[in-house]
């Protein structure tokens, strides 16, 4: 039976730990990553004026570092919870995604500061100052390795992000590789990353929580084969 071939949006470091989970499942990967992260200097005394630290995102989870002034974190997924946890943080409220745990804040009222990259989707209530704790950088190119992977065919896609989705799309409609991409299965981490590509790639699932996206995928595969 012919390996399935899964495409892979993270970026290139997150990406590596999913090849490493999905390889020995007997899955080919095509590493894309529509993203690079970039690490900022940052002033941790910004956080002494603040005991509500709001982070959506788990690249933000694993560089802030240790809890040393007793402050509480509201926290996008339950993988990021974890991480905060771990360094000593109170975790108050661990949201699905940013709409949810916005709508939460708006509610009890609560301030604080949010530790963000520079692009995000979501503004964050008036009374949480957002602060830019690193930066995004987006892809604007695929390789010709990259390129002749795509055109020999992709099984699956992963998609945890909406502004990856937008920029896979880009790519694809630059790359003219909608055709060879049209049966290809989207896994996407919510139904407004799925409305992305919807548009495009018709065969596009929606799940809630990045940990599920990899059982998703096995599950759902088990059953076409």
């Amino acid at each position: 039976m012919a390996k399935k071939t899964v495409l892979l949006t993270r970026s290139y470091q997150e990406n590596i730990e999913l090849v490493n989970n999905l390889q020995p499942k007997g899955y080919d990967c095509i590493s894309c990553a529509m993203l690079e992260y970039q690490i900022i200097p940052f002033d941790y005394s910004v956080l002494d004026d603040f005991s509500n630290i709001v982070i959506t995102s788990k690249y933000a989870a694993n560089l802030l570092g240790p809890n040393l002034s007793d402050h509480q974190v509201f926290v996008v997924g339950a993988l990021s919870a974890r991480i905060l946890e771990d360094k000593g943080y109170k975790v108050a409220y661990i949201a699905n995604n940013a709409s949810e745990l916005k709508q939460y804040l708006e509610f009890k009222d609560i301030k604080g500061i949010y530790l963000s990259s520079n692009h995000i989707t979501i503004d964050m209530p008036t009374n949480v100052k957002k602060h830019n704790f690193y930066r995004v950088a987006y892809a604007n190119d695929l390789s010709q390795e990259q390129l002749n992977a795509i055109k020999k065919g992709v099984d699956y896609i992963l998609l945890y992000s909406e502004n990856c989705a937008k920029t896979l799309v880009k790519l694809i409609l630059e790359k003219q590789l909608l055709k060879y991409l049209a049966n290809s299965v989207v896994i996407t981490i919510s139904s407004k990353v799925e409305n992305v590509v919807k548009p495009y790639l018709k065969n596009s699932f929606a799940q809630v929580g990045a940990m599920q996206m990899i059982d998703f995928l096995e599950s759902y595969d088990k059953k076409k084969r």
